[in-house]
């Protein structure tokens, strides 16, 4: 029994280690999490906090750090890129419209 308890805990803890040395990610960022708006509250060594944005108002959803590499956090992230890319592009066209 204990043995399991110490495998669980182990794997909690390198997932929840490598989560947090990730410089994607960090406490107050904000993602998507199942669809859904969220908010990096804390990223501890077992699981990590999410302030999630839904119909029933802001709520604090606890992941166990497991999980986490199975969640769509990434897209938030693409969707800024992307967003900033087309931005960037826009000012170069209207500098180019001014010369």
């Amino acid at each position: 029994m204990i043995a399991f308890w110490l495998k669980d805990f182990a794997q909690n803890f390198m997932v929840g280690l490598k989560f947090r040395m990730n410089t994607a990610f960090n406490e107050g960022d904000k993602v998507i999490l199942d669809g859904k708006d969220a908010l990096i509250v804390k990223i501890g060594m077992r699981d990590t906090v999410f302030g999630v944005y839904s119909d029933k108002g802001y709520t604090w959803r606890y992941v166990p750090n497991v999980k986490i590499p199975n969640l769509k956090l990434q897209k938030m992230i693409d969707d800024l890129q992307d967003k900033r890319i087309k931005e960037n592009q826009e000012a170069i066209n209207k500098l180019k419209k001014l010369k």
